[in-house]
């Protein structure tokens, strides 16, 4: 079997990589490639009571060419709402300082996400991108609580401030953020 060499940045060629089970060529997914350059972080909070301390999650975005690639997760154990808003007015208090973790864990490249805080008080007014109810009792042997979890992406807007919010009735409840940051190449 003759390989086709690829043109790959930065000028010249290599043969690409074939599993030797399938003969498939083995490519690696941008999001993954991501996590390899340093450039793809994580964010959490979690909350073991939403009805007193709902779960939230704000921060900035970079307000650079840098553009935040996320994909959102929430999880309740009882009936919760997952609301995701853009651009609040109300302004964000209270809260600590959450910093959001870089997933190649060797790398020293930090995330261009600034005022991260969790656990803080919602703001108000902005433009609500989703509002998910989730979670709920287990259903039958085996089953599991309810979640929530974007299966495409969203690109925020440079220079914005996103609120996550997770409140319920009751019990635990826990938001992930994942994303990586990258510049349009032109």
């Amino acid at each position: 079997m003759t390989l086709e060499k690829k043109r790959i940045e930065g000028g010249g060629g290599r043969r690409p990589l074939i599993d030797s089970s399938t003969h498939y060529e083995v490519v690696l997914e941008g999001e993954h490639h991501k996590i390899h350059d340093g450039d793809a972080y994580k964010l959490m909070a979690r909350s073991t009571d939403i009805s007193t301390t709902p779960v939230h999650l704000s921060f900035t975005t970079p307000d650079s060419a840098a553009r935040m690639h996320m994909v959102v997760q929430a999880y309740a154990v009882d009936e919760a709402t997952l609301i995701i808003t853009e651009a609040p007015t109300g302004g964000v208090t209270g809260g600590s300082t959450a910093t959001p973790i870089n997933r190649r864990r060797d790398s020293s490249n930090a995330s261009g996400a600034t005022g991260a805080l969790s656990g803080a008080t919602a703001p108000t007014g902005g433009t609500v991108l989703q509002a998910e109810d989730i979670g709920g009792p287990e259903q039958g042997p085996g089953g599991t609580p309810g979640a929530s979890r974007e299966a495409t992406e969203w690109v925020l807007k440079p220079d914005t401030l996103y609120s996550f919010r997770l409140a319920g009735a009751s019990g635990v409840g826990n938001i992930t953020l994942r994303w990586y940051e990258h510049a349009d190449r032109y």
